[in-house]
């Protein structure tokens, strides 16, 4: 097992000449993280990099709260999956319309966004989705096992 701070992720992106190019074909980033807590830091810089790569300016609302729904998605990855799935998956996805961020993990184990509580953790994420016109959902894995977290934030230029 590798140290926090030895893991590097190697996102999977679209570059800015890749959309210039293809408009308006959609961004997107894809990356992998182990579960363990060091990893919510990674994921986050990770993130805060691609998502100013992409045209979302850092220090903006939108993407400070994209942030700290990643956070909360990957800690709770971290706090409660990591007994059954070594690694957390994060995807994010910029459209006309819509920014969204996914995060999965191996755990068969479901999650309720509208049932959590109003703060800390999945009522956070909620609670900023809305505020962006967005929402929650939950997915079954793509590849089996486990789920994935879909978060969505409406983009006020669309």
């Amino acid at each position: 097992m590798r140290g926090p701070g030895e893991f590097r992720p190697r996102p999977q992106c679209s570059s800015w000449a890749d959309r210039e190019r293809a408009a308006p074909a959609p961004w997107r980033c894809a990356f992998v993280v182990p579960t363990e807590p060091g990893s919510v830091r990674l994921a986050r810089q990770t993130a805060a990099a691609r998502l100013t790569e992409s045209g979302i300016p850092a220090g903006s609302v939108l993407a400070d709260a994209a942030l700290l729904v990643l956070s909360e998605l990957v800690t709770n990855a971290v706090r409660h999956t990591a007994d059954v799935s070594s690694s957390t998956r994060v995807a994010m996805t910029a459209e006309a319309d819509r920014l969204s961020i996914a995060v999965g993990d191996r755990d068969r184990r479901t999650v309720d966004p509208a049932g959590a509580p109003v703060t800390g953790g999945l009522g956070t994420v909620r609670e900023l989705a809305a505020a962006f016109g967005g929402g929650v959902r939950v997915e079954p894995a793509m590849r089996g096992r486990g789920k994935t977290v879909v978060v969505w934030f409406l983009l006020a230029d669309a």
